[in-house]
């Protein structure tokens, strides 16, 4: 049975995983370990273009999703994610399993700023 102890091996950047910068606010930053993509599902194969799961997908284009273990997980979701450099702000999680979790990244923002404060483009007066 796999165990949290188990997570380092599974995240190792040689094998599968990446690095990432977590930084939360009033704490120091740190590096977590994780992996890119979300766990593929096994089952029934589909025709191109016919995934009847296709409708109910929420990622978009410019999301990145992201496993790493729950322990990982940072608890103030203003915290900022930083992947390959780019910076992300945590849109949803999701559990997998016991031990792992995974996050949908949006593209950072400061996501407590009031409603029209958020986005990167701003309406010229």
């Amino acid at each position: 049975m796999i165990g949290a102890d188990d997570l380092d091996a599974l995240y190792d950047r040689d094998e599968f995983g990446c690095t990432v910068q977590v930084i939360e606010p009033g704490r120091e930053a740190r590096t977590v370990n994780g992996m890119l993509g979300a766990p593929t599902r096994s089952g029934r194969q589909y025709r191109s273009g016919v995934d009847p799961n296709a409708a109910n997908l929420r990622v978009r284009p410019d999301q990145v999703l992201l496993q790493m273990a729950t322990s990982a997980v940072p608890q103030d979701r203003t915290a900022k994610i930083v992947v390959d450099g780019v910076e992300y702000s945590v849109g949803n999680v999701e559990p997998l399993g016991r031990l792992r979790s995974l996050l949908t990244l949006v593209p950072y923002g400061n996501r407590a700023a009031p409603a029209g404060e958020r986005g990167r483009w701003q309406a010229s007066s």
